[in-house]
């Protein structure tokens, strides 16, 4: 998402909600939308951990833009948009400020690794599925004999990536 894009959906996020107890509320009726509705008001879907999963669609200058909830919060508070969120309290409907953290590089440093022992790779059967998460989307890598070779091919995706 282009800069200009971040700024055309904050200026859109403060001309159309308040930021009220944590959430964003519609300051006016518009369409289908009603004048103090929750922006986001159910989960999307469920991750397979079963957490829930806010995403709010919103059309600006005509275009529709797919967002967490907790990134537009986020954005609206803060004008910044992040690459990720962690919940401080480990609450997923807790969408407040205060329990909302922008991920930072350091949190990455110590990942909590799953059952594998490897980040970006789960057992999948007998076998061992590479996956890198980024910008909200999950890419497949692949799968593979060993978590070895599954994680080696996160390292290698990871790296391409961050040099895009």
């Amino acid at each position: 998402m282009t800069d200009e894009e971040v700024d055309s959906i904050y200026n859109h996020l403060h001309e159309h909600y308040d930021y009220i107890d944590g959430d964003l509320v519609a300051k006016d009726t518009r369409g289908w939308r009603k004048k103090g509705a929750p922006l986001g008001a159910s989960p999307t879907y469920y991750s397979a951990s079963g957490r829930p999963v806010f995403n709010v669609e919103l059309m600006v200058e005509g275009v529709i833009f797919k967002i967490r909830k907790e990134k537009a919060i986020f954005l609206f508070l803060n004008k910044h948009l992040p690459t990720a969120i962690i919940f401080e309290d480990k609450n997923p409907f807790n969408f407040r400020i205060e329990n909302l953290r922008e991920r930072r590089e350091h949190d990455d440093k110590n990942p909590r690794l799953n059952t594998t022992g490897f980040q970006g790779v789960h057992k999948n059967k007998k076998r061992f599925s590479a996956q890198l998460h980024r910008n909200g989307k999950t890419a497949h890598l692949g799968t593979f004999d060993t978590p070895e070779e599954a994680h080696e091919a996160y390292l290698k995706a990871k790296a391409a990536h961050a040099n895009t």
